[in-house]
């Protein structure tokens, strides 16, 4: 064996190591995740993660946040970039095989009103869906009540604030549709 070949195996292992350590709260871990850095998960509902999740927490801290009555279920083969914030309050689904770039946030509750006189009362969560194959670029937000279809791509620094169609680019704040994929 290699020296190259040494390291590669040394530094996948520490990944599962670390992947096996950092998501020890899960609710329901899949087979083989690798995490690289540290990941920062609050979980007082239930985390269900799919077989081959790729977490990046090294640039940035990626963090879960799962309120008390929450669910964030992820699904197989997911890679999650440096810097993600997703925050399930009551429910954020993501499907298989997604890719997610550096410091996306998903929250499935504004946790704010806008209008002055409400501002310390929260609202109520919108569950957040996210289909299969789906590409999240760069600095995307999506935004409480949001589905995407499988196979969309939204491009980065998008604000998604409604539904996204399947196989369909989405970009811009709000995010439009730009063409079909």
């Amino acid at each position: 064996m290699t020296e190259l070949e040494l390291r590669s195996v040394c530094g996948s292992a520490r990944a599962w190591l670390t992947g096996q350590f950092s998501l020890r709260g899960a609710t329901s871990l899949g087979a083989r995740p690798r995490v690289y850095g540290r990941p920062t998960i609050h979980n007082s509902g239930e985390l269900v993660i799919g077989d081959r999740l790729q977490l990046f927490s090294k640039v940035a801290s990626t963090e879960f946040v799962i309120g008390a009555n929450g669910r964030l279920e992820i699904g197989e083969q997911c890679l999650i970039m440096d810097g993600t914030t997703i925050s399930a309050q009551r429910h954020v689904e993501v499907g298989d095989r997604c890719l997610f770039g550096r410091q996306t946030q998903i929250l499935d509750c504004a946790f704010h009103y806008v209008d002055p006189d409400r501002r310390l009362e929260s609202p109520d969560p919108d569950p957040v869906v996210i289909g299969n194959n789906v590409w999240l670029a760069s600095r995307v937000t999506v935004l409480p009540g949001v589905e995407i279809g499988d196979g969309a791509a939204v491009a980065a620094g998008a604000v998604v604030a409604s539904n996204v169609a399947p196989k369909t680019l989405v970009g811009g704040v709000p995010a439009r549709k730009i063409r079909d994929l």
